[in-house]
């Protein structure tokens, strides 16, 4: 491409690529924008077989800055989307997107994709762009209703705080109802909730090597329809937080249908075979509470809520599934309390390790603390 493009209809993207196969586009770092309005991205992307978007900057009046459906084979690589000082929510947005690589990009904006998979987001710059006026973005990264997606060695900063109320992002990374996800190595900054934060059912996940810091209220976590099986959460480090894990469940069992296509009904609750091994937490900005918060003991601390979801029933205590997790080598500190399991302790639910570090937990804690 050989200058800037700018779009001067109203609600309409800039450049509209469909229907097509094998498309490379190389901006050749020119500029191209939006008519005014919202939806009005820059490019849209739809029905493409193997597409590639290089070395552009993308633009848009608010919304949408660049968006993607029913395609695949994609590369996103070394562009600049969206823009910090406009201080407007920007979005990239991906649906029925696979097997698509976003890499080296600087996206000053929010990311979500929606029934996607196998997508790889690494070594991404990315900023929420609204952090004002009690405005901000749900997640930096956002994953929905998709499986097999890698993101790894991004650097996230959501522009928020405990002390800056719901400005900025709410967390880092959001992943809901997905399996086989990997999380590994993003350095996570500056949100007023979580730094990583799931929902609905999350089974063969790995959580490997993150650094988390300045996060309001925790590290890693889940409420909402929470639900865990065979997750590795591992060797990350959580600072300037109130606690480094914090998980209970909110809301009750799904319908099937729930999300008005078609998925599976919620059959269960499950907190079990998960693994949570080599995790450090520091300087936590809550030194009387417990370094962590997994009320396993007493049902995830249910209280029989359901959300507004037409047909979700309320989940039963034989619905939950609580068992064989592993807690090994995880550093919670000597500062702050041990880690809340609630009570009373049986045998099954948590599995020692060994090699964790805590303050003194008093009898019959299921974890033998150093």
């Amino acid at each position: 491409m050989a200058a800037n493009l700018l779009e001067t209809q109203v609600n309409t993207a800039c450049l509209r690529i469909h229907d097509t196969q094998d498309v490379h586009l190389d901006c050749n770092f020119n500029a191209i924008k939006g008519g005014g309005g919202n939806p009005a991205p820059a490019i849209s992307i739809n029905n493409v077989e193997g597409f590639s978007i290089t070395h552009c900057t993308l633009q848009a009046e608010n919304g949408r800055v660049l968006t993607a459906s029913n395609s695949d084979d994609g590369d996103i690589v070394d562009n600049t989307i969206g823009n910090l000082t406009d201080q407007r929510q920007f979005l990239v947005q991906l649906e029925f997107v696979n097997n698509t690589r976003l890499m080296r990009n600087t996206i000053n904006a929010a990311f979500q994709q929606l029934y996607s998979s196998g997508n790889l987001l690494r070594l991404n710059t990315v900023t929420c762009p609204l952090w004002t006026n009690n405005s901000g973005c749900a997640g930096v990264l956002l994953s929905v209703l998709g499986s097999n997606n890698t993101m790894e060695r991004n650097e996230l900063d959501g522009k928020g705080s405990a002390s800056t109320g719901q400005n900025g992002a709410d967390d880092g990374i959001i992943v809901q109802d997905e399996s086989g996800d990997i999380l590994s190595n993003n350095k996570i900054r500056n949100t007023w909730d979580v730094g990583i934060e799931t929902l609905g059912n999350i089974a063969n996940m790995q959580i490997v090597s993150n650094s988390i810091a300045n996060v309001a209220l925790g590290g890693i976590g889940g409420w909402y329809w929470n639900s865990w099986s065979n997750v590795a959460v591992i060797n990350n480090t959580v600072s300037h937080a109130q606690y480094l894990f914090r998980f209970f469940r909110a809301y009750g069992l799904r319908p099937q249908n729930w999300d008005g296509r078609g998925v599976p009904a919620d059959t269960a609750v499950y907190f079990q075979d998960n693994l949570f091994s080599g995790n450090e937490f520091t300087d936590g900005s809550f030194p009387a509470s417990a370094s962590a918060y997994i009320p396993i003991y007493n049902y995830l601390d249910y209280n029989n809520g359901v959300s507004a979801l037409v047909g979700e029933r309320v989940a039963q205590k034989s619905d939950f599934h609580l068992n064989s997790n592993t807690f090994t080598r995880n550093d919670f500190g000597h500062i702050e309390a041990a880690p809340y399991f609630s009570g009373p302790f049986t045998v099954g639910e948590i599995i020692d390790g060994g090699g964790n570090i805590c303050a003194n937990p008093g009898l019959n804690y299921p974890l033998v603390c150093k």
